[in-house]
């Protein structure tokens, strides 16, 4: 089973039960020093690559993804059963 999919199909699950906001997500990412942060972003999609958001690449957040690559995500739809974790991704940046 792969785990990549099977959050597509929990995304897709929570859209179609009514979920209040089904691509929102937490991302928890850390400074080089390891000083954690986390915040609501929303997914813009699941795919082979891994999860994908949108982000300012001078935002905190971005500064943070580009010292230190590694971020962990967590789903939660209080509609469905389970939520879902997704750590230990590694960013990828596109202009």
């Amino acid at each position: 089973m792969d785990p990549l999919q099977t959050l597509a199909d929990w995304i897709e699950e929570a859209r179609a039960k009514g979920a209040a906001e089904p691509d929102a997500m937490a991302l928890g990412t850390a400074t080089r020093d390891g000083i954690p942060s986390v915040r609501i972003v929303l997914c813009r999609g699941v795919d082979e690559r891994g999860v994908r958001f949108f982000t300012n690449y001078e935002s905190r957040k971005g500064l943070e993804l580009a010292d230190n690559p590694r971020a962990a995500a967590t789903f939660f739809w209080p509609e469905l059963a389970p939520g879902a974790r997704r750590g230990c991704g590694r960013a990828v940046f596109r202009r």
